[in-house]
């Protein structure tokens, strides 16, 4: 357990003394109750205010050819990556380039989403959080302390919420502190976490 957190300390240094830009991240099947459209009207609302506003798309699903399709309504095609899946060491090394994650999931009837692992290696990354209260997000993400949970399928709050992280570089990294902690209390290392930061010291 305690060369994880060590590991997790070492990545947090690295964060720390990184330049923040506004490259996003999500990471997550290209499905309905992922909430993706959502962030594309949100990239879509933020990219006049901030000009080098950067979506990193990780995934595959039924919804990529509508989704790319949107971008290109949106006129953000420029702003936007459709990575497809990627391995994990691949995975790994755009989280590191990132600097905030989002997954704006939605609540959907009976599919009940336990917290997603992206979110769990966000945290260990040292990246702030943007995210909703779908199923057990709220496990990990508290607003305003260990992320910034928008409102399900309400791209202006999204926007508003990417917004208020990307302008505030001492709220990211507050935020990004906070998930830290919960993690290395409350998430106890198990195998994969050990992997992620063996992984991390791979690409660092």
């Amino acid at each position: 357990g305690m060369r994880c957190a060590h590991l997790v300390e070492e990545v947090g240094q690295v964060k720390k003394c990184k330049n923040r830009g506004n490259t996003i991240v999500y990471i997550g099947r290209l499905e309905e109750k992922k909430g993706v459209r959502y962030l594309l009207e949100a990239i879509a609302r933020l990219q006049k205010d901030f000009e080098d506003i950067r979506l990193e798309i990780i995934g595959d699903g039924t919804l990529r050819g509508e989704l790319v399709e949107l971008s290109s309504e949106l006129s953000i095609t420029n702003q936007v990556t459709f990575h497809g899946a990627m391995n994990h060491t691949e995975l790994m090394a755009i989280m590191k380039k990132s600097d905030l994650l989002c997954v704006p999931s939605i609540d959907s009837g009976n599919d009940y989403e336990a917290i997603p692992r992206t979110l769990l290696e966000a945290a260990a990354c040292y990246l702030p959080i943007v995210t909703t209260d779908a199923g057990g997000i709220t496990d990990l993400i508290k607003h305003e302390q260990t992320g910034m949970l928008a409102k399900q399928k309400d791209d202006a709050d999204l926007a508003e919420k990417l917004r208020a992280v990307l302008a505030d570089e001492g709220l990211a990294n507050r935020l990004a502190d906070g998930a830290l902690k919960v993690l290395e209390t409350e998430f106890h290392p198990s195998v994969y976490s050990r992997r992620i930061a063996e992984e991390l010291k791979r690409v660092l």
